[in-house]
């Protein structure tokens, strides 16, 4: 799912570089605007079928729907793995009374450490992750190149949120996520730092691939991360607001590098961005749990 939304970022650069110059009943970048709202409208439509959470729906007391939807999963599972039957499941001991969960529960026993860790992995990499998208066209501006000959070097750089994306659907699994958290925080922060260094078009193409390559390994690591370290009764509280933080930080990073940028160019808003990768590393490192491989319930009680 991940790897598809991301097809969006070379995609869109793409149409921006195709539509800019055009004028066609309406200017080319409405054009861009409407094509993104139409995919928006399907996306929102999709959405009536995805399956609900049969942990939720088991704590709301709707057991027939929550046995049909474990049904309809297994079968899909069962499917892909191309096997007749599934190994007998592992009994944990849980309450199915999941009691709504208030925000400032987030900040008691065990989740205060990981409400902490996720905020700030939150907020921080609303500016690491877009830094690129953002800063690439004008690092390539202020080389020489024109805005619309820097929108086509941004559309192989964004391949790279692809390509990274789909190669992390089959890495991630295999290790657990809060080192793949913090190795690929510290190596953004080393990509990000050498692409503000170089003024060679062939090196410059290279390092902003690179970057939006690991950016996605990163945020497929926290976005399952996150959604693994609450119970189900917090999981949408919890997610949801870290999660808003993340905006919050983009704004204001995108903003104030956008500006400092223009005063004293690429190299101090990238110095930064590796300051942030290496608090996001010491922060996961001494406040988040390791979650791979573990039964959720065990996890989060």
């Amino acid at each position: 799912m991940y790897t598809l939304a991301w097809t969006s970022s070379p995609v869109g650069a793409l149409l921006v570089y195709l539509f800019e110059p055009t004028n066609y009943i309406i200017p080319g970048w409405r054009w861009v605007l409407l094509i993104s709202g139409i995919g928006g409208i399907a996306a929102w439509l999709y959405r009536f079928r995805l399956y609900e959470s049969p942990r939720w729906l088991e704590s709301h007391g709707r057991i027939k729907e929550a046995d049909e939807t474990m049904d309809k999963i297994e079968e899909r599972v069962m499917k892909m793995n191309k096997a007749s039957s599934l190994p007998p499941p592992q009994f944990v001991p849980y309450s199915t009374t999941e009691d709504k969960m208030p925000l400032k529960d987030l900040f008691k026993g065990e989740y205060k450490a990981r409400t902490v860790m996720i905020w700030i992995l939150q907020f921080l990499q609303g500016g690491m992750s877009f830094i690129i998208g953002t800063l690439a066209p004008l690092v390539l501006v202020a080389a020489g190149f024109s805005i619309i000959h820097s929108l086509l070097f941004t559309v192989v750089i964004d391949t790279g949120y692809v390509l990274g994306s789909l190669a992390a659907a089959f890495v991630l699994d295999r290790y657990d996520r809060k080192a793949e958290i913090i190795l690929f925080a510290i190596l953004l922060g080393i990509d990000g730092f050498a692409f503000s260094l170089i003024h060679i078009v062939g090196l410059i193409l290279f390092f902003g691939t690179a970057y939006t390559f690991l950016d996605n390994f990163f945020n497929n690591s926290w976005h399952i991360y996150q959604a693994e370290i609450y119970p189900t009764r917090a999981r949408t509280t919890g997610t949801g607001a870290a999660f808003s933080l993340s905006r919050i930080g983009t704004f204001i990073f995108l903003s104030t590098f956008v500006a400092i940028v223009d005063a004293y160019g690429a190299v101090p808003v990238f110095s930064i961005n590796f300051l942030f990768g290496v608090i996001i590393a010491l922060a996961v490192f001494f406040l988040g749990p390791k979650t791979t491989g573990k039964v959720l319930e065990l996890i989060s009680r």
